[in-house]
């Protein structure tokens, strides 16, 4: 089962590489981390630049990458339902549920490449033209550098697992329907009707993709010098992610393999 998932796996990443449409997502956080410094000016001074870090990859990471991976997962079933593709895959001796694996470690691999663009592109512009020098309060060192990657890489973990999330999301509705146009206003007209209501009905304790901007509010206060601390709170967000992940994979499942997957 491992090597059939591995192997269809495989199959799905080298398709995916040689479309153009797979590198517009990455080239697009590119461009808002090069340009995040018009917003969030930065220079090589005494002045430490971790603040930048904070600016830069949560606008890319959960704002623009969040609804790139969306986008891009609710493309991933509809259109080989639509062009017949899946039918024909399943012929061979694969399972659907194989297939929908396979599918979601394509999503988890996008995740990972978007928020991999982000961070190495954020980091070589503060090397070329900032300096990371731990964080000071009146002179005084609050945080060393040891203190702040330590702190960013907490961060970065914590907002994979909403992303992972919504990938199981988006392949839900990817599933629903044959036309990769309908699942993509579909799933994005839901995620924000959720971005609109969890605040005014305080409903962000219950959605699993409010627990991706907390942790980066942790990390922007210990910029700022302040006392900052991931947890319990983090516990609760793995939590709920975990429920919504769970169930968006247990629907997705039982719809697939009663689905008829002809064109």
């Amino acid at each position: 089962m491992i090597q059939r998932i591995l192997r269809i796996y495989q199959v799905e990443i080298i398709k995916s590489v040689r479309l153009k449409s797979t590198f517009i997502g990455p080239a697009l956080v590119l461009l808002v981390v090069l340009f995040a410094p018009l917003v969030f000016p930065i220079q090589s001074d005494n002045n430490s630049d971790f603040g930048f870090l904070a600016y830069s990859l949560p606008l890319a990471i959960n704002v623009i990458g969040h609804f790139l991976i969306l986008i891009y997962t609710t493309n991933l079933i509809s259109s080989e339902i639509a062009s017949g593709t899946a039918c024909f895959i399943l012929t061979h001796p694969i399972r659907r549920v194989e297939w929908y694996i396979a599918k979601v470690l394509h999503g988890f691999t996008y995740v990972l490449f978007i928020n991999a663009c982000a961070v190495v592109t954020a980091s070589l512009v503060v090397f070329l033209a900032g300096n990371l020098t731990g964080v000071h309060f009146g002179g005084e060192l609050i945080y060393s550098n040891k203190d702040m990657f330590k702190a960013l890489s907490i961060c970065l973990l914590l907002t994979l697992i909403p992303q992972f999330t919504t990938v199981t999301f988006g392949l839900l509705i990817s599933s629903i329907t044959k036309s990769p146009g309908t699942a993509a206003i579909i799933a994005v007209g839901i995620w924000l009707l959720g971005e609109g209501i969890m605040h005014p009905f305080q409903w962000s304790d219950w959605l699993y993709f409010s627990y991706a901007d907390y942790p980066w509010t942790v990390f922007a206060d210990m910029c700022d010098a302040f006392d900052g601390s991931f947890f319990p709170k983090a516990y609760q967000g793995i939590a709920v992610s975990t429920i919504y992940f769970s169930f968006f994979t247990f629907i997705s499942i039982k719809i697939i393999a009663r689905k008829h997957l002809g064109s």
